[in-house]
Parts: C-alpha cells; structure tokens; sequence
C-alpha cells in the first residue's frame, strides 16, 4: 500500500504550492520482480495523473522519484492537492494495479 503526505511551501514569487510525498510502505518485503511490476505501474499512475491534471501538476511525477520507494512531485494549485491524491490513490487500489496484486499475493 502507499503512504501519502502533503506539505505546502511558499516560493520566492510568494506562489504557493503543494508538494506530494509517497512511498511504498514496507517495500523491502517485494521481491526485485514485484518491485519492477509496481514501479512501472506507478509511473502509468503518475502519466494519467499529470495528463489529466496538467494545470495543477508543475512538476511530472515520473521525475520524481527520490528513493527506491519514495516519490514526490508539486503541485502549483494547491486547493487541488487532496482531489489529486484520491485520484492516485484510487488509481493504485484497482484491482489491475501491480500494487495491488503485489499485495494480495503476499
């Protein structure tokens, strides 16, 4: 399953912005192969998300991605960061989701 966080930042143009952060809980428990399956999973999620997001995604959430199991990427309409980790989230509980089946092999 994914943890998800939400931070807002203010820039130097006094915009502010919503950053999410996610990671992949207990993810040394997956095998190379599932871990393979799920990234590539992961980023689909992430193209849909930023496609169907393009004004409030400013940063593609494929690029993002900070560690083995973490990923991040900002969000420029903040009011929309919430609606757009549902979204993910949702994305990633489908039952065609590599995360998904992942976890319920186990």
């Amino acid at each position: 399953s994914l943890g998800f966080g939400l931070q807002a930042f203010g820039l130097a143009k006094q915009q502010t912005v919503a950053v999410i952060t996610a990671d992949i809980i207990d993810s040394t428990r997956y095998s190379p192969r599932d871990r393979a399956r799920i990234t590539q999973d992961l980023r689909r999620a992430f193209k849909t998300v930023t496609d169907t997001y393009r004004s409030a995604v400013a940063t593609p959430a494929t690029s993002r991605i900070t560690a083995g199991d973490e990923f991040q990427f900002v969000v420029s309409e903040p009011e929309r960061a919430f609606e757009i980790v549902v979204f993910l989230r949702a994305m990633t509980a489908s039952p065609t989701s590599a995360v998904v089946r992942s976890i319920s092999a186990k």
